[in-house]
């Protein structure tokens, strides 16, 4: 039985100046246009068991983060100047098997995530050019995935994998 955690802080602090270039040189658009200052945490925990030499379980629950920031955007886009950090939370479970001497392996696992304010990237229709970023919500992904490969002999790997997902 094993168990490994961690965390990391991360800080962040962006400012933001306006400037436009124009036929004869540069010209300060609005010199306090905005920025953030953010203190985010990334955590992560994993439990594994190992049953023998070829049999290993697993269970990890790990959070992430994406940090926020300014759209630099005209004065009739519908962006928000700023946009705010999106975090995911990320719980997986699954086994690692070999056998046949190592010769094969089976490896399945299942997750579910879930992203809080995540971040998107759009284009504002009245502009048609113009990217921004917005924050969109919740959504919650779960799936299962598996793989198994075989080396039936010296220098040949056969191998096939599957995944399924969902996300709403």
């Amino acid at each position: 039985l094993s168990l490994t955690a961690g965390a990391r802080c991360a800080h962040d602090e962006q400012k933001t100046r306006y400037v436009q270039l124009q036929p004869l040189g540069l010209k300060d658009g609005n010199p306090d246009f905005g920025g953030s200052r953010e203190s985010l945490w990334a955590t992560r925990a994993n439990l594994t068991y190992k049953f023998n030499d070829d049999v290993l379980a697993y269970f990890t629950r790990s959070a992430g983060f994406r940090f926020g920031s300014v759209n630099l955007t005209r004065g009739s886009s519908i962006f928000p100047r700023f946009f705010q950090p999106d975090k995911l939370i990320n719980y997986e479970v699954g086994v690692k098997s070999t056998f046949w001497g190592g010769r094969a392996r089976i490896n399945v696992a299942g997750y579910y995530m879930k992203w809080r304010d995540f971040q998107l990237q759009v284009t504002d229709p009245g502009s048609g050019f113009t990217l921004g970023i917005i924050n969109l919500g919740q959504a919650k992904i779960y799936g299962a995935e598996g793989q198994f490969s075989v080396q039936p002999i010296e220098g040949l790997e056969l191998s096939v994998g599957a995944s399924c997902k969902h996300a709403r």
